[in-house]
């Protein structure tokens, strides 16, 4: 953990970047680093003259097992100074709950645990389950364009730097970087209803994030895949590391 915490959150902070590691690594792997390179494009003015700062924020992460409070480092933008965050892969923007544990809940659900005890089970309401499920089929059928901070829908005009990346596209990116068959279209078919849809989309998506290694595979691969930029760090001594970092997708594009 950090010694020193900076002052509550502005406003205009925003996701910048999603690491290639996950929580258990961040704080171990940018301790030691004394300035960060960011090659990436600022959310609020599309310029890349971003810089990773000592500042911090600290946010809740919900994991299948345990909650506890992570330390997130903040870029800031040279050209209008806008701060954004650097997250790692299996902290989803704007949210508490971590990628493994939406994922595992709905993977649950779709083999018919209750949903009361699948909420029990995740440490979330009933209600908070369900919306996962419901977005997550929204999400998969890229049914509007998101935001790339909460993933909220976009309004007409947005900018592309701040802009997720489609399901679509990260699906086709994914597999072919495995040498895995094309992935099919999410509904092959007309649904009968809107239950049938639901199970027929979050089917596919478990089926892929299976072949994929898992959910925090995928949110690896998502963070590496776009687009595969880096972050220098230089460590103390001679050694430098870079770790790779990519478009937030919220964490490999499955944000509920």
């Amino acid at each position: 953990m950090f010694d020193d915490l900076s002052p509550p959150e502005p406003p205009e902070v925003r996701v910048v970047h999603v690491l290639a590691i996950d929580s258990t690594r961040y704080a171990g792997a940018l301790a030691t680093c004394c300035s960060l390179r960011v090659d990436g494009t600022c959310a609020r003015c599309g310029g890349r003259a971003l810089a990773l700062t000592r500042s911090q924020v600290e946010r809740g992460l919900q994991s299948e097992t345990t909650f506890g409070q992570i330390q997130v480092r903040l870029a800031r933008c040279a050209d209008c100074g806008a701060r954004e965050r650097v997250l790692p892969c299996d902290a989803l923007p704007g949210k508490v709950n971590s990628v493994t544990n939406v994922l595992g809940a709905v993977a649950e659900i779709h083999d018919g645990i209750p949903l009361e005890a699948v909420a029990r089970r995740h440490g979330v309401t009933r209600q908070g389950v369900a919306k996962w499920y419901g977005g997550l089929h929204r999400r998969v059928l890229d049914l509007a364009p998101l935001h790339r901070h909460r993933a909220i829908v976009t309004e007409a005009g947005t900018s592309a730097s701040r802009l997720l990346v489609r399901f679509g596209t990260f699906a086709a990116e994914a597999a072919h970087h495995r040498g895995l068959p094309s992935p099919r279209p999410a509904l092959v078919r007309p649904a009968r209803s809107v239950a049938e849809e639901c199970r027929t989309v979050l089917g596919g998506l478990l089926r892929l994030l299976d072949r994929l290694g898992g959910s925090l595979a995928a949110a690896q691969l998502g963070a590496e895949l776009f687009p595969p930029s880096r972050v220098a760090v230089p460590w103390r001594g001679d050694r430098h590391v870079e770790l790779r970092i990519g478009r937030p997708l919220d964490r490999a594009g499955w944000t509920p």
